[in-house]
C-alpha cells in the first residue's frame, strides 16, 4: 500500500450533450485531418476555439465560431478581446453568439448540417468542439477514498495540493486551478520540494502570465481593467494604439493594442494587456516587471530599443 498518492491525470476536451456530437471532432482529432475542410464551425469561444480559428482561417477554410454567450475569451481584458474580433470580423471570419446546439445531423455527401438555437441552421465540412476540458476523474472510484470533487468532477484540493483524504494529492488540470502547463509543473514541483524536499512550497496563482495564439496573438498579465477598478477604485489606465512596422511594411492595416493598468495612487502596474505581433514574446519578460511590482515611473526611466514594438511599453502615455 502506498503511503502517498499524487493524481496528475490531467482533462481531456469536452463535447456537448446534443444529437449527432458523435460527427463532431475535439483539438485531439484537429491534427490528423486527412485535407482542411473548405467549411469549419468551431464552438466555443475561449483560447482554443479562438487559435484554431485562426488556423483554419490561415490555411483557407471558411470559419464560423458559435458561442452560446455574446462574449470571446472571458477574463482577458475587453478592449483586447474587442480588438480581437474586430480583426476577425474584418479578415471575414463568422460569429454567432447566443448560439446554443440543437443537433449535427450528417447529409448523404458527407457534410454536416448544424441546428442552433436564435439562428438559422448552417451546413458545414467539419465542427470542431472547444468548449473546455473535463478532468479525468470519472473512473479513479475516488468516492470510495473519500476525495471530495467539485461539480465539475475536478479534484478538490488545499494550498498543499492535499485532497479530502489525507493521503492523496492532486495537481494540474484535474484540479481545474488554472489549466496551464507551466502551474501544472510549478504544482508538482510545489508537491516534491513540500513532501519529499524538506522545503514547505506554495504555488503563488497571482500575476501568472498567459497568451492566446490567435492570429494576431494576445497576451495578459495582472488586473484587467474591470477588475482593477472593483479590487481598488483608484486607478489609471495608458495604452498605445498603434500600427506595427511590418504589418505597414505588407500594407496590411491591423493595428496592436497595449494597455497597461496602473493602481491610481502609487503608479504600481496591477496589469498589461497586449495585441499584436508577437506579444507573448513581449509579455513574459514585462511579467516580471508586473510580478515584481514595478511603477509606470520605472517603465518610463527606461530607455526604449528603437525601432521595436516591444517600446511602446516605455512609452504609454
Amino acid at each position: 500500500c502506498a503511503e502517498r498518492v499524487l493524481i496528475a491525470v490531467g482533462a481531456h476536451p469536452a463535447v456537448p450533450d446534443c444529437p449527432g456530437a458523435e460527427h463532431g471532432i475535439t483539438s485531439n482529432e484537429a491534427f490528423h485531418l486527412d485535407a482542411i475542410p473548405k467549411r469549419v464551425l468551431i464552438a466555443g469561444a475561449g483560447y482554443i476555439a479562438n487559435e484554431f480559428a485562426g488556423i483554419f482561417h490561415q490555411l483557407g477554410a471558411h470559419v464560423i465560431i458559435m458561442n452560446r454567450t455574446q462574449d470571446i475569451l472571458r477574463g482577458y481584458d475587453l478592449s483586447i478581446r474587442d480588438r480581437l474580433l474586430q480583426i476577425s470580423l474584418m479578415k471575414g471570419l463568422e460569429f454567432r453568439f447566443d448560439a446554443a446546439f440543437q443537433g449535427i445531423e450528417k447529409n448523404d455527401d458527407g457534410c454536416l448540417t448544424v441546428s442552433m438555437a436564435n439562428h438559422e441552421p448552417v451546413t458545414v465540412d467539419l465542427v470542431m468542439f472547444a468548449t473546455g476540458r473535463v478532468p479525468n476523474t470519472s473512473a479513479l472510484g475516488l468516492d470510495a477514498a473519500g476525495v471530495e470533487l467539485d461539480s465539475k468532477g475536478a479534484i478538490v484540493v488545499d494550498e498543499d495540493n492535499r485532497s479530502t483524504c489525507p493521503s492523496i494529492y492532486a495537481i494540474g488540470d484535474v484540479t481545474n486551478r488554472v489549466q496551464l502547463t507551466p502551474i501544472a509543473i510549478r504544482e508538482g514541483q510545489a508537491f516534491a520540494d513540500t513532501i519529499y524536499g524538506n522545503k514547505p512550497t506554495r504555488v503563488d496563482y497571482t500575476n501568472i502570465p498567459s497568451a492566446v495564439f490567435s492570429h494576431p496573438p494576445l497576451a495578459g498579465v495582472g488586473l484587467t481593467e474591470s477588475e482593477a477598478k472593483q479590487t481598488l477604485g483608484s486607478i489609471r489606465v495608458y495604452s498605445s494604439d498603434f500600427r506595427p512596422m511590418k504589418n505597414v511594411l505588407a500594407n496590411r492595416n491591423e493595428r496592436a493594442l497595449y494597455k497597461m493598468v496602473c493602481d491610481g495612487e502609487t503608479g504600481k502596474i496591477v496589469g498589461l494587456h497586449m495585441i499584436g505581433p508577437d506579444v507573448p514574446e513581449i509579455l513574459q519578460a514585462a511579467a516580471i516587471a508586473v510580478k515584481a511590482g514595478l511603477t509606470k515611473d520605472q517603465f518610463d526611466e527606461t530607455v526604449a530599443l528603437h525601432p521595436t514594438m516591444a517600446e511602446e511599453l516605455v512609452l504609454m502615455r
